[in-house]
């Protein structure tokens, strides 16, 4: 328009128009009815695994559910230390698995909760030994819903070769 880069808010109104194209309409997560919800965050390092996951807790338990986090990412270095401390500040119990034979015991024992939410650890898209892995975890953890989580930094291609790395998960 005439005001250029200083009146966004058509530019950020045609953008959100051009991408709404290019996606499907996210349906939310759902709980309730006495079935419990099983939510894996996958996608490659440093990409806010960890935050939407707390994120999430945050929003569920806000409403009454009885979230449980579950900490898959074990090899980051402070890793562990983040998740436990977004925990202790929402007040949500946190389990830590470091198998996908643990992670299969985790989900037959914890019937209690309605929400699991697991935050997987970062894997790259061309590390194949770490995505087995990662498929191995997932089966065990038969989540309702898996979110590919991406940097908004990142370039086309890039993001390209992560949602084709990671379909095989069973993305939704």
């Amino acid at each position: 328009g005439p005001g250029g880069l200083k009146d966004l808010a058509p530019l950020q109104k045609r953008a959100g128009e051009l991408m709404g194209r290019w996606f499907e309409n996210p349906q939310p997560t759902r709980l309730g009815n006495g079935v419990r919800s099983i939510v894996a965050l996958v996608g490659s390092a440093g990409v806010g695994k960890t935050t939407a996951a707390a994120r999430m807790a945050a929003h569920f338990s806000e409403t009454g559910a009885r979230v449980l986090l579950v900490a898959a990412d074990t090899d980051r270095i402070g890793g562990l230390e983040q998740i436990r401390a977004y925990a202790g500040i929402l007040g949500v119990p946190i389990e830590v698995v470091y198998t996908a034979d643990e992670m299969g015991d985790l989900i037959r024992e914890r019937r209690d909760v309605d929400l699991i939410l697991i935050d997987t650890g970062g894997v790259g898209p061309l590390d194949q030994a770490r995505l087995l892995q990662l498929e191995a975890l997932l089966k065990e953890a038969a989540p309702n819903e898996v979110h590919l989580t991406l940097a908004a930094t990142a370039d086309l291609q890039q993001m390209h070769d992560v949602v084709a790395a990671f379909e095989r998960l069973g993305v939704n």
